[in-house]
Parts: C-alpha cells; sequence; structure tokens
C-alpha cells in the first residue's frame, strides 16, 4: 500500500460519522447515539514497519475524541476501543470476539460518553 493512499481511511471516518451524527439528528436511527471504533494498539504504541496504518489509526482515534468532546453532552457517545494483551501489547492474531461483545455491551449500556479511548482484556 501506498503511502498516499492512507488519507482515504482518515476521510472515511470523518464522513462516516458526520453522516452518523446527521441521522441521529434526523432521528432516522432509532437505536441508542452509540458510535463505537474497533481500534488497535497503533494509536499508542510504535510498532516498526507499521507507519503507514499506524497513521490511519491515530487520525481516527483522533476524531473520535473530537467527536465525543463535541457532541457527548448531548447525548451522542463516540469510543475507540481495542483489545490488549495483560502487558498491554496488541493481541495480534490472538483477538477474541466475545471479550469484545462484552466490552461493546458494557459501553452500549452506559447512560453518558465516558472515556473515549477504551482498552480491554479478554478475560
Amino acid at each position: 500500500m501506498k503511502f498516499e493512499r492512507r488519507g482515504l481511511i482518515e476521510v472515511a471516518q470523518i464522513e462516516s460519522s458526520s453522516v452518523l451524527k446527521e441521522s441521529w439528528e434526523r432521528r432516522m436511527l432509532s437505536s441508542s447515539m452509540l458510535s463505537i471504533c474497533t481500534g488497535n494498539a497503533l494509536n499508542q504504541i510504535a510498532i516498526p514497519a507499521t507507519m503507514p496504518y499506524a497513521l490511519g489509526q491515530v487520525a481516527a482515534a483522533m476524531m473520535i475524541e473530537f467527536a465525543a468532546n463535541a457532541y457527548g453532552q448531548q447525548g451522542y457517545r463516540f469510543y475507540y476501543a481495542d483489545e490488549r494483551q495483560v502487558d498491554g501489547r496488541p493481541p495480534n492474531l490472538d483477538r477474541d470476539g466475545v471479550a469484545h461483545a462484552e466490552m461493546y455491551w458494557t459501553l452500549a449500556n452506559e447512560e453518558k460518553q465516558s472515556k473515549c479511548q477504551v482498552t480491554f482484556v479478554k478475560g
């Protein structure tokens, strides 16, 4: 993947957040006003040879933080969530779907915006 093409990811994140908020405002979506982006550790940990991918994760995490700060008081909730190992490293190929579901269920049941960048450990 060429470095120049990564910009599409950031634009997609910004555009999808904008469309989602507009839909909430028009009440086109009847579900709770919640958006969870499944991330990874690349927005916080520098791993060799991952810079093009890490830049996209940093941009997505920042966009989510901006949205949470701007709209959290209005009932909109935005989260960037990623699974980690106990020592803080990414799980790599040992990701756990049940752990994701449990964390996302917890976030979905919060009454108001909490910390927008969430890390969790299986079990």
